[in-house]
């Protein structure tokens, strides 16, 4: 037996790694990843991110619920906000990738004290970048409404809601750390209850906040943001607790809290790509609502809660997608690269069935979707369109989904950031600026659409298909080639 890989049910890792006695664990602290069916561990993996998956949509869907009550602004100032919200997480959520990727390959080698010390490195400097942009964007709240071109209105709504969801990023950002280290070694199940947990809890708490039930002040959108803020507590506790307590794979110690420049360095090394890749994609989602906001707060209202929508039904294609990276980088640790690229082609498979389900749906009865969250007649027909042409992009996205997973936990982060920055600034951005016919003015300066195409705010939604059609076309035969599979990941 390999040091630091326990038999199932009978035995609990030191945090050193070595074998030590203690009670029967469950299967997804012990079980071997790198052996056995596939499609079983893709969906023993999978299962429970879609549940957590499906708990984080319901929580945002929540939002929109309260939102559609007080009226269409409030609808769109959600969106903006957590586009804006977003944009600061991604600057870290490489760290999460490097991470995964080194946990896991520590994890198929065997190497568990190596896992353990990784682990607390990427809380540890997860935890200062976020308290650092968190400060910075409480403090410039309504600047960040203003530069996107949002109304005075829609900025009045939502200003409090956008500062209680930043406060609240720091429990977030511990409870995606430490789920991201637990799902690497193999653990999707506590990070799920702590997902679970978190999001319900959100969701009871809005309507005390919103209306002020039992005494409390009555807070309107704000509430939303002030119960996110508290319900994100208890989760990150939970998590923290399954990775000091060693009820999971892994087992922390107090005793490696210490930064070690090395480690810290081969995090951002390996992240970096990842973290450039993620905010350009939000900084192309801020650019786009720059581009939709001229149309008025009807159509942001539109774009807004499609985007949600379109959230909502990834839920199998993101929990399949984070499953084939745990099952590929314990793969390439544990030497057995043929079992990698097979998982990858069993989850695209899986993929593709979820997703032409899903947006046949979105297609044939988009208003079955909207009505859930809005009455507005205008914002039913506008938002109908959008849902039917982004069900289009859903379906070629969620195997781009599957396959970036997969390039990104086997170490290989540099492609998906090329890929992404050219489909997004050489596709995407030009194509919504042509297709949407709308004039943009930019430092002053008057560029014209040339009035080839006028589909306003539709050709918004018609370019990010675009681009996500693109991307895949690129991704496939890149897969084919196995080169992303010879990445060198330091552990």
């Amino acid at each position: 037996m390999i040091a630091g890989r326990p038999e199932p049910g009978k035995v609990t890792p030191a945090r050193d790694g070595v074998l030590a006695p203690g009670r029967p664990r469950s299967q997804y602290a012990t079980r071997d990843l790198t052996e056995g069916s596939i499609p079983k561990n893709l969906l023993f993996l999978a299962w429970p991110q879609i549940i957590a998956g499906f708990m984080r949509t319901a929580d945002q869907l929540a939002d929109l619920f309260w939102a559609g009550l007080i009226d269409f602004r409030a609808v769109g100032g959600i969106g903006v906000a957590q586009t804006w919200s977003n944009f600061f997480n991604t600057g870290r959520t490489g760290l999460d990738t490097a991470s995964r990727a080194m946990i896991s390959r520590a994890i198929g080698a065997g190497d568990i004290r190596r896992a353990n010390y990784l682990a607390m490195q990427s809380i540890m400097v997860n935890s200062v970048l976020s308290l650092t942009w968190i400060f910075l964007a409480v403090f410039f709240s309504e600047a960040l409404f203003r530069v996107i071109g949002a109304s005075t209105e829609l900025t009045d709504q939502a200003l409090w809601y956008m500062r209680f969801r930043f406060i609240g990023s720091f429990p977030f950002m511990l409870t995606l750390v430490t789920s991201s280290t637990l799902s690497a070694a193999g653990d999707t199940l506590t990070p799920a209850r702590a997902q679970v947990l978190n999001r319900t809890l959100n969701i009871a708490l809005m309507p005390f906040f919103v209306l002020g039930l039992l005494g409390l002040p009555e807070m309107g959108l704000a509430g939303t943001g002030f119960a996110f803020m508290l319900a994100q507590i208890p989760g990150a506790f939970l998590n923290l607790k399954a990775l000091f307590a060693g009820s999971s794979r892994l087992h922390l110690s107090l005793n490696d809290c210490r930064l070690d420049g090395g480690a810290i360095w081969n995090l951002v090394k390996l992240g970096a790509p990842a973290s450039i890749t993620s905010m350009e994609r939000s900084i192309a989602q801020l650019l786009v609502v720059g581009i939709v906001a001229p149309f008025g707060d009807l159509a942001l209202a539109a774009f807004s809660l499609t985007q949600r929508l379109n959230n909502m039904v990834n839920l199998g294609q993101a929990g399949l997608g984070q499953a084939t990276g745990i099952i590929v980088g314990q793969s390439l640790g544990a030497g057995k690269p043929s079992r990698a690229s097979a998982t990858v082609m069993w989850a695209l498979l899986l993929t593709l069935a979820l997703s032409l389900v899903l947006s046949a749906l979105m297609i044939a009865v988009p208003e079955a979707f909207l009505w859930l969250f809005t009455r507005d007649e205008e914002l039913l027909s506008m938002g109908a369109t959008w849902l039917r042409i982004m069900a289009i992009g859903f379906l070629v996205g969620g195997l781009s989904t599957v396959l970036v997973q997969a390039f990104n936990t086997a170490g290989d982060t540099f492609v998906p950031m090329i890929v992404t920055l050219a489909t997004i600034w050489l596709v995407q951005q030009p194509a919504a600026f042509i297709l949407s016919g709308q004039d943009w003015q930019v430092l002053g300066v008057s560029l014209d659409a040339g009035g080839l195409v006028n589909l306003k705010s539709y050709g918004i939604a018609w370019a990010i298909v675009l681009a996500q059609g693109i991307r895949l076309f690129i991704y496939v035969p890149y897969l084919l080639s196995g080169r992303w599979m010879t990445r060198s990941v330091p552990i």
